[in-house]
């Protein structure tokens, strides 16, 4: 049996900042945040700044939780790479007496 962790890890990549944070499931709360913005003497192309920022962090937050961390969600923001639209459906029961015209 795999035993589900207690926390979600989220890793933010953008233009001008980087974010981690964990967010502990059963409680809805924010675990850990840190930043690292990225000002205008950093090309933001270069992303020699992540793996130090990804070592500091990760250690910090497998001492918070008492566990490692085997996935981390990867949120980029970049407007070159893909627009997608999103559409919400609502399933409708079988049994019920609405009509769809």
């Amino acid at each position: 049996m795999i035993e589900e962790p207690d926390f979600e890890s989220f890793l933010y990549i953008s233009e001008n900042q980087y974010t981690i944070f964990v967010d502990d499931k059963k409680n809805s709360k924010n675990l850990y945040k840190q930043e690292f913005k990225i000002d205008d003497k950093i090309n933001p192309d270069d992303l020699s700044y992540l793996p130090k920022f990804l070592d500091e962090n990760i250690y910090r937050i497998e001492k918070l939780v008492g566990n490692f961390i085997k996935e981390i969600t990867l949120i980029i923001e970049n407007d070159k790479i893909l627009n997608t639209d999103i559409g919400i459906k609502k399933k409708i029961p079988n049994n019920s007496k609405i009509k769809i015209i």
